[in-house]
């Protein structure tokens, strides 16, 4: 099975299931643990998902080994831990976590600690100061293996966290690691892994076309090595690269489509509807998803989409006029507002652009201005050029609508959203800036 894994064939991981479960019936935990390790394909099984006959063999394997094999015990709980998530309950997942890291650091096993620190980039996202600790010990144990296998999940974790803070030469770094590792290890998955980040890296960077040639690449390998979620994993990408380039009556009719049946779609996909509605001029699918959205927002879980989850409802709040739903949001928004919302496939760009747009909605205009000044200087200093310019049209119509006209510095960060939007192709962004500079001609 792991020699099928390494060679890219579909059947690797129905033979690594088959001899799990085949331990299982022989009662050998240390055997079943063995094979289970060997299905980790770099990340969990199943994108936006829980693969629960996964969960359930590393429980069972757990359970046959008990107090015993403490390294086998923990490398089965940093899996766990990964498996877990897209848990509605992320605590679960980092319980698993925190069980695993206690373990191997008991070891004093550095190639353990490594591995299981490795795996915590999946399991643990908040708070940001934590992540970043993980992300530089991992780093540092990583430096010592001559494994290059733990070296590029190292290098995927600094990739995801650089993001987070903004750090664009730290990104930029790691993602020139992850391809000279890639092209070392040259097995399809790992190759499959670099086509996720490079098609999110393109995407940040208003690399549209470049976005989706990643995506049609990694889909590809996807299906070659008879990943469950292909499917899933190429439906998430494309709603992100359609979310900056497509802005047709088809695209409208899609999201109307989808939000007709979005309560049958997990909670944590509900905020990126949202958003896409407000974007789209979409008003009453964005009141029907925003009716969903509220009530769970005091228990989202706190797993890698909670920011993105708390943008895209922000986005949707202020532009409804839902002050009380924007007094809510607004400081758990300014708590995160140097960092970004990021998440394996995309990003909503800098938190401080969510805070600004709910001090906005409480007529907080100056700190309003202050929030989304921030937002498009760290968009801008990332690197992401399509949130730069959505900040800037949000300046632009703030402070048109404060002074009654349309100022220079209005007018300045207007002409550079619209150039950069008409530049890299980003039809939905054109779209607003036309809109707007609609209304300010009609006034």
């Amino acid at each position: 099975g792991e020699a099928l894994r390494r060679l890219g064939e579909a059947g690797y991981r129905k033979q690594l299931d088959a001899a799990a479960d085949l331990a299982a019936e022989l009662g050998d935990g240390a055997l079943m643990a063995r094979a289970l390790l060997a299905t980790y394909r770099g990340t969990f099984t199943r994108a936006m998902h829980v693969d629960e006959a996964q969960v359930a063999r590393l429980r069972r394997a757990l359970e046959l080994l008990g107090d015993g094999e403490p390294p086998l015990r923990a490398g089965l709980l940093a899996l766990l831990g990964t498996e877990l998530a897209w848990a509605l309950d992320a605590g679960a997942g980092e319980r698993a976590s925190d069980a695993a890291l206690a373990l191997a650091r008991d070891a004093g096993d550095r190639e353990l600690l490594a591995d299981v620190l490795a795996q915590r980039q999946w399991s643990v996202f908040h708070p940001i100061e934590e992540r970043v600790a993980t992300t530089r010990e991992l780093a540092e144990l990583a430096a010592e293996s001559v494994r290059p296998a733990l070296r590029f999940d190292a290098a995927g974790s600094a990739l995801f966290t650089a993001a987070r803070i903004g750090d664009r030469a730290a990104a930029a770094a790691a993602l020139e690691v992850l391809r000279q590792l890639a092209a070392e290890i040259d097995q399809p998955l790992t190759h499959w892994m670099l086509a996720i980040r490079e098609a999110t890296a393109a995407l940040i960077e208003g690399r549209v076309d470049h976005a989706r040639a990643f995506v049609s690449s990694g889909s590809a390998l996807a299906k070659q090595l008879g990943m469950p979620d292909a499917a899933a994993q190429l439906r998430v990408q494309r709603f992100w690269i359609d979310a900056e380039a497509e802005a047709s009556d088809a695209a409208r009719a899609a999201l109307r489509a989808a939000v007709q049946i979005h309560r049958e779609l997990l909670p944590f996909n509900w905020s990126s509807l949202a958003f896409r509605c407000v974007e789209l001029g979409l008003a009453s699918e964005r009141d029907a998803v925003l009716a969903s959205l509220a009530p769970g927002l005091a228990t989202l879980r706190r797993g890698q989409t909670w920011l993105l989850s708390l943008c895209g409802t922000a986005l949707a709040a202020a532009d409804a006029g839902d002050v009380a739903l924007c007094a809510w949001l607004h400081d758990p928004l300014a708590q995160h507002g140097d960092e970004h919302a990021n998440f394996v496939f995309g990003t909503l760009g800098s938190v401080a652009r969510y805070a600004g747009l709910t001090a906005r909605a409480l007529g907080r205009v100056d700190d309003a201005e202050r929030w989304l000044t921030r937002a498009a200087e760290r968009d801008g200093a990332f690197g992401a050029p399509a949130w730069r310019a959505r900040a800037l049209l949000d300046l632009a119509e703030l402070r048109w609508e404060r002074d009654g006209k349309l100022g220079a510095e209005a007018r300045a960060g207007f002409d550079e959203a619209r150039e950069l939007s008409s530049r890299l192709g980003l039809a939905v962004v054109s779209e607003r800036a036309e809109r707007l500079r609609a209304r300010w001609d009609r006034s």
